[in-house]
Parts: C-alpha cells; sequence; structure tokens
C-alpha cells in the first residue's frame, strides 16, 4: 500500500519534529516535505503533489488563510488540514469556507493527527472535538 504523502508547514521545529516523530513509524502516512512558513509552504506545493498540506495557521510571512487561497487558486482540489491553538469560530468557519477539509486544535491528543489525514485523505472532512464545540458554542451565541 502506497503511503499518504503530507507536506508540513509549521514555524516552530519543536512542533514538526513532534510530527515527524509521529508519523515515523506509520504504516500509512509519510511527511515527505516541510516547510517553515507559508511562502515556502507555497512554492513547494507548486512544485510537487502532495496527498494533504498539513498546515498551521500562524505562520510568518503570510498566515495560513492566504496561504490556504493562494493554493486554492493553484489546486482547487487541494487538501489542507489547517491546526492552529487559535479558537476563535470566525477564523475557522473562514478557513473552512475557503476549502480546508479540516481543523484541529494544536493541543488535541496527537494520535488525532493521523486519524483526520486518514479521513481527509479518503475525501472526508475532519474536525477534532475541541474545534466541533468551538462551532457550536458560537452557533448558540449567535442564535
Amino acid at each position: 500500500m502506497e503511503k499518504i504523502k503530507v507536506l508540513l508547514v509549521e514555524d516552530r521545529d519543536v512542533i514538526r519534529d513532534c510530527l515527524k516523530l509521529l508519523f515515523k513509524s506509520s504504516q500509512e502516512i509519510e511527511i515527505v516535505a516541510e516547510a517553515n512558513d507559508g511562502l515556502e509552504a507555497l512554492y513547494k506545493a507548486q512544485n510537487s503533489e502532495y496527498d494533504i498540506i498539513l498546515m498551521d495557521y500562524n505562520m510568518p510571512e503570510k498566515n495560513g488563510l492566504v496561504v490556504l487561497k493562494n493554493l486554492m487558486e493553484i489546486n482547487p482540489n487541494i487538501r489542507v488540514l489547517m491546526f492552529s491553538m487559535v479558537t476563535n469560530a470566525d477564523i475557522i468557519r473562514e478557513l473552512l469556507d475557503e476549502g480546508a477539509y479540516g481543523y484541529i486544535v494544536k493541543n488535541s491528543h496527537i494520535n488525532i493527527y493521523e486519524q483526520a489525514i486518514k479521513i481527509v485523505n479518503s475525501g472526508g472532512k475532519y474536525l477534532c472535538e475541541e474545534t466541533k464545540a468551538i462551532l457550536t458554542q458560537a452557533s448558540d451565541i449567535v442564535a
């Protein structure tokens, strides 16, 4: 079985290293490239093919929303899974509206990343439990 090829976009070394360590032993997922910021992510996405782009929202140069919009212009079929410490429902909704296949709050259990990548790779959408709660609570406040 061919592994799911992931471009990991994260500006913090420690988080990139943790995710690389998680997927090192995976039989199904492989981080084949990394980007430290939004500009590098756009460059790498234009010059290679990935099954999934796992991308942080808060980054130098260009934030995740700007990069997501640019990626969607390059390839509207690209599958981007966002992750961040940001818990603002409006930002999360905007990312999903702009084409993100899912959103993981960074403090989620590490195993959620593998589950999310598999779901997104199969064409599904993924929201971690905390993201669902944030969006539900925001909807309740508006209603």
